[in-house]
């Protein structure tokens, strides 16, 4: 017999005497020598949520059409006539606006800092990291988007973004 079909059974045999767990590591040990896990996207994309996105380019325009604006820059939150914290995310030109610019929640910090995700209140949003602030109606400052967070493909492209310069 071929090695790998007899290694296989000599470990569904080590498998009905043991438990469920040792049923998931010969599944995941199959599944190395078999070659890896594969993934569920197609070649040039990556997994985000329960779907397959092609990584943003690292620009205003891409990801204000790829991440912002349909995840932020709609009419009841960042877009129409009166969005949010005064703070419109509805195309590239809002979102290069965002360089320098104080953040309504905590003016001492800029939404973007040019060259420094790490310093970007924008960013902090993205991860739900050092924001301590409230908003304009005093409601402690959350997450953004609130209902359904960015995949870190998303977010990845947004402080690549930054990193360039925000240009």
């Amino acid at each position: 017999m071929h090695g790998s079909l007899m290694m296989a059974l000599l470990c569904f045999e080590v498998l009905l005497m043991r438990s469920y767990h040792l049923l998931v590591i010969l599944v995941a040990l199959l599944l190395s020598a078999c070659g890896g896990e594969q993934s569920v996207c197609p070649q040039g994309e990556v997994e985000c949520g329960a779907s397959c996105i092609e990584v943003p380019i690292a620009d205003a325009e891409s990801i204000a059409v790829a991440v912002l604006v349909p995840s932020c820059g709609f009419s009841s939150c960042h877009g129409g006539t009166y969005p949010e914290e005064d703070l419109a995310l509805s195309d590239a030109d809002s979102l290069r606006a965002l360089v320098g610019h104080p953040s309504a929640q905590d003016p001492s910090r800029s939404l973007v800092v040019a060259g420094d995700p790490e310093a970007s209140y924008l960013i902090d949003k993205l991860r739900n990291r050092n924001i301590t602030a409230t908003d304009s109606l005093g409601n402690e400052a959350t997450v953004m988007p609130p209902e359904q967070e960015l995949c870190e493909a998303r977010i990845a492209s947004v402080e690549a973004w930054i990193e360039a310069g925000a240009q």
